[in-house]
C-alpha cells in the first residue's frame, strides 16, 4: 500500500492511498483489521483516506482487496508519520530589540519538534547548526540602524513557524535604544 507517494511524513490527516499494479474490483481500508471499522471504495488508485485516530505520530492503514464481489485478499498495510504541529522557535539571543555597536552578531535560539526533525533559516540562509534543540548562525552582519531578521523553523512534514527579531546597530556610543 503506497501512502502519500511513499512520503515518510505528512502534515494533513487526509492521506492519498494507492495500490499499484493490482487487478481488483475495490479495496477495504481502515486503521484496524476489523472489517466493521473498514471503509470500501470501488477504486484502488488515488483514494483519499482520512486518519481518524488522535494525535501525531506513526499511522498505519490496512487494506484488503476485493475481487469478484466478495473474495478478500490477505491484509496488507502502509504507514506514514503524521505531524500536524509546527515546530517551536524562540528564546533568541540577542533578544528582540537588542542594541549593539558590533558589526555582526551571533544569533542563537531554541527550535524543537516532537514528531519530526526541524531546520532553521535565517533570512533565507541555513543556520550553521542545531545541537540539543539549539540553533546558531555564527556571523550575522548588521547594517547601521534597525535590522529585522526573519527566522523560520520548518519540520520534515512542512509545518513552519516564522519569527521576526529586531537588532539595532548603534555606533554612536549611546547605549539607549531609539
Amino acid at each position: 500500500l503506497v501512502v502519500n507517494n511513499d512520503a515518510f511524513y505528512a502534515r494533513s490527516r487526509t492521506l492519498i492511498l494507492d495500490v499499484p499494479g493490482v487487478v481488483a474490483d475495490g479495496v477495504y481500508l481502515g486503521e484496524t483489521l476489523e472489517a466493521t471499522n473498514m471503509v470500501y471504495t470501488s477504486t484502488t488508485h488515488s483514494v483519499f483516506f482520512g486518519v481518524g485516530s488522535a494525535g501525531d505520530g506513526t499511522k498505519r492503514v490496512f487494506a484488503r482487496l476485493v475481487r469478484q464481489g466478495s473474495e478478500l485478499s490477505s491484509p496488507f498495510s502502509g504507514s506514514i508519520v503524521l505531524d500536524t504541529t509546527p515546530p517551536f522557535l524562540g528564546n533568541f539571543v540577542p533578544s528582540n530589540g537588542a542594541v549593539t555597536s558590533r558589526a555582526w552578531v551571533k544569533l542563537e535560539g531554541a527550535v524543537s519538534d516532537d514528531t519530526s526533525p526541524a531546520h532553521v533559516l535565517v533570512n533565507g540562509m541555513w543556520a550553521d547548526g542545531i545541537v540539543d534543540d539549539q540553533f546558531q548562525y555564527d556571523r550575522y552582519a548588521l547594517e547601521s540602524g534597525s535590522n529585522v531578521v526573519q527566522l523560520v523553523a520548518q519540520d520534515a512534514a512542512g509545518n513552519a513557524t516564522t519569527q521576526m527579531v529586531l537588532i539595532v546597530q548603534d555606533t554612536s556610543g549611546d547605549s539607549t535604544g531609539p
